[in-house]
């Protein structure tokens, strides 16, 4: 176990994707914040990558750090090379200076014992279980029982039935 300080309580969601907007990895911490849109997961890997497609392009400083919102933060770590994004969702508010110390140690935990697990055609989620045991041991998450959820284990045919669900068709 490392000594990475104490578990943050105020982690909502920890993502995992492809630069090109696959997903790979979801966490939920079982906030009321992250249960409230556990089946948009997905959605938010696309809008991240979107967010990073729109950073590049545009030639935005050093790239995509931070993006307040109202209520939320999100904090960023990109490696180009590797073609992977993590990102952190955290409450507005969150000291900047544990939020970046967070999204680096997930990301050196990712990349240093996770990265070779990852395959460009077919992410296979189930290859991270133990990253959730990492981020607790970390200190980066409250709880040893981070879910990792249901949808983004790449099962597009139900996430398509459930939002057809939702939009009643």
């Amino acid at each position: 176990m490392h000594d990475y300080g104490m578990a943050s309580e105020t982690i909502y969601d920890i993502y995992v994707l492809k630069t090109s907007g696959i997903p790979i990895f979801a966490g939920c911490t079982g906030t009321s914040y992250c249960q409230g849109h556990r089946d948009q997961h997905e959605l938010h890997a696309g809008f991240f990558s979107a967010l990073y497609m729109f950073s590049k392009e545009n030639h935005i400083g050093s790239g995509l750090d931070s993006i307040l919102f109202k209520d939320i933060q999100i904090n960023f770590k990109i490696d180009e090379d590797a073609d992977i994004i993590l990102a952190l969702v955290h409450p507005r508010g969150v000291d900047e200076r544990t939020a970046h110390k967070h999204v680096d140690t997930a990301f050196d935990i990712l990349m240093k014992r996770y990265i070779q697990k990852i395959d460009i055609h077919t992410p296979n989620p189930s290859f991270f279980s133990s990253y959730r045991r990492d981020l607790f041991d970390a200190g980066i998450t409250s709880r040893e029982n981070l879910v990792q959820t249901g949808a983004m284990q790449l099962d597009r045919e139900s996430v398509l039935k459930r939002w057809l669900k939702k939009l009643r068709l």
